[in-house]
């Protein structure tokens, strides 16, 4: 339908929760349309779960993008003393493959029917006519 020139999702980790962020990026004219059909989408998501293809997929991309963010000495130092500062040990970020693949399919759809229930979402719209970013000087008035 043409209704975004980027669409992308992300997902934070913490110890006892996390953040699903999906978003668009769209024409001012197609804001709410373009809303809306993210939310079918997420929505869709949240009835249907995932596949067990879909699951095998973000496995490997899972477990990639931490193979290449932990390549570097310092950066696996810094993994490695995040995961002892959360109480996981170096057992955890050594154990994250078998765990990721400990992972069942029912297991993965129940947390996201749970991770995109309609309460515990937020919209936000940031564009024109939604105010200014903080931090923003004020313009002068000469």
């Amino acid at each position: 339908r043409k209704l975004a020139y980027n669409v992308n999702a992300s997902v934070s980790q913490m110890r006892d929760g996390g953040i699903v962020a999906a978003y668009l990026e769209t024409d001012k004219d197609k804001t709410l349309e373009a809303r809306e059909a993210l939310r079918e989408v997420l929505s869709d998501l949240r009835r249907l779960g995932v596949a067990d293809d879909e699951l095998k997929a973000a496995r490997i991309s899972v477990w990639g993008g931490f193979l290449r963010d932990n390549e570097a000495r310092p950066a696996r130092a810094l993994s490695l003393a995040a995961f002892e500062a959360l109480g996981l040990g170096p057992e955890a970020y050594y154990g994250l493959k078998a765990e990721l693949e400990s992972i069942s399919l029912d297991a993965m759809n129940a947390l996201i029917r749970d991770a995109l229930a309609p309460d515990n979402s937020v919209s936000v719209v940031i564009g024109p006519g939604q105010g200014e970013p903080p931090g923003t000087p004020p313009q002068s008035s000469s």
